[in-house]
């Protein structure tokens, strides 16, 4: 029974309620449609998970863990607080919508979804057991990607059909609407590509487990091709590059740097010289991307162009304390984080959330001089992955994942220095 509440209990169930933010869902939702329950899985995955942070909340308080707060979370605490106001302002006195959703439904999950969970990790960040994080992380989405793989050999069969349109999960009742849609295919199918490569490139005692990661690799980039959407597709690759200038970088290997810049060269050449261009725009994920730079050479603006510039534009005319929660061009978010947080919380908000991101980006840059465990460097990927789709897509008001992995990037990072001071 002591076991209940001791730390390791609370780190562990930290690390769960995290993996279950990031992996859950897919999983949740895949059991949802083979048992026929459809959309009442989400809620109960939703149900599970805020049980799981009010245990956390009462182990944390058990343990005294909310009387000290460390000093680096202080920023993103207070930007939460600002960015909460902005929302219960708007939606309560002004009446802004959150696109097409019922006011209850966007506070109610607002709340629950980010705020509560941003204010406990904040104080429980130092307790998490990161190597467990890591290892579970991994396994967690190859569950999920096998699932998947599984619904698509099970419901759909494979062909080469299959890469010409994006892949979704629809109810068991064959009813209008889905319960997966293509960037969530994609989205864990990138996060177990990028997990798989970390540990092909930095894990030095791999031996027979080489082959499980080349497995998981292959798993996860099919599913990112089924899920057809152009962000995961490209940030996939500018993960793998980040990780490869690492390598080199820390082996001192300029000739493998340059080995790998020719090489890539050489394969875009022959994709370019001997490969029919009807070949690849038959391939969902990738005509999706030429045709976006298609649209980018013949100067054609798409829907989301126009919500940055909507964004942009609320930023200048309220400069100090932001505009509003939604853009005005659609009422949706910005689809990107940046232009979010200066739309919604001005120059004011930008202020606590510049050292939110600038600690993120200084624990990023260490990765060069410091050697991390494979299994913690997991989180590391995961939450480059999960960063980089804020630049495109995503929201801060319900992107959960955004916030936690960056956060425990962060907290890994201050107690790696935490030990070497000491």
């Amino acid at each position: 029974m002591s076991f209940l509440f001791s730390s390791k209990h609370l780190s562990r169930i930290a690390s769960i309620y995290i993996i279950s933010i990031i992996c859950g869902f897919p999983i949740s939702a895949f059991w949802s449609v083979m048992i026929g329950i459809d959309s009442m899985g989400s809620y109960i995955y939703r149900a599970f998970c805020i049980l799981l942070l009010a245990y956390l909340f009462f182990l944390g308080i058990l343990q005294r863990k909310f009387t000290k707060l460390p000093r680096y979370t202080l920023p993103i605490l207070i930007f939460s607080f600002i960015i909460y106001v902005r929302v219960m302002v708007d939606v309560l006195v002004r009446g802004i919508k959150f696109y097409e959703q019922d006011d209850s439904f966007f506070i109610l999950f607002f709340i629950h979804n980010t705020i509560s969970a941003v204010f406990v990790f904040c104080f429980l960040l130092e307790s998490i057991d990161f190597s467990f994080l890591g290892k579970w992380l991994f396994i967690s989405l190859l569950i999920s990607n096998l699932q998947l793989l599984y619904y698509v050999a099970n419901e759909i069969g494979f062909s080469s059909a299959l890469f010409q349109n994006r892949i979704v999960v629809r109810k068991s009742d064959e009813t209008e609407g889905f319960i997966l849609n293509p960037i969530t295919f994609a989205l864990v199918g990138q996060q177990l590509t990028v997990i798989s490569i970390s540990h092909l490139l930095f894990n030095h005692d791999l031996k027979e487990k080489k082959y499980l990661y080349y497995l998981s690799l292959t798993i996860g980039f099919i599913l990112l091709v089924l899920g057809g959407s152009r962000g995961p597709m490209l940030n996939t690759f500018l993960v793998l590059s980040f990780f490869l200038l690492v390598k080199n970088i820390k082996t001192k290997s300029l000739m493998n740097l340059f080995k790998y810049f020719i090489i890539t060269i050489v394969i875009i050449l022959i994709l370019i010289t001997f490969i029919d261009p009807q070949i690849l725009e038959s391939i969902e994920a990738f005509r999706r991307i030429i045709t976006t730079v298609d649209n980018i050479n013949n100067t054609d603006n798409e829907e989301r162009v126009f919500e940055y510039a909507a964004a942009w534009n609320q930023f200048l005319e309220n400069p100090l304390i932001g505009d509003q929660f939604v853009n005005n061009f659609d009422s949706y978010h910005a689809h990107n984080i940046f232009l979010e947080v200066l739309m919604a919380t001005g120059l004011v908000g930008a202020f606590f959330f510049f050292f939110f991101i600038r600690d993120y980006f200084k624990a990023i840059y260490k990765i060069f001089f410091i050697d991390i465990p494979p299994s913690i460097l997991s989180i590391y990927a995961i939450s480059i992955t999960i960063f980089l789709l804020g630049l495109t897509s995503g929201t801060l008001y319900l992107n959960l994942d955004l916030w936690l992995s960056l956060l425990a990037v962060i907290g890994y990072s201050k107690r790696y220095q935490q030990n070497l001071s000491h």
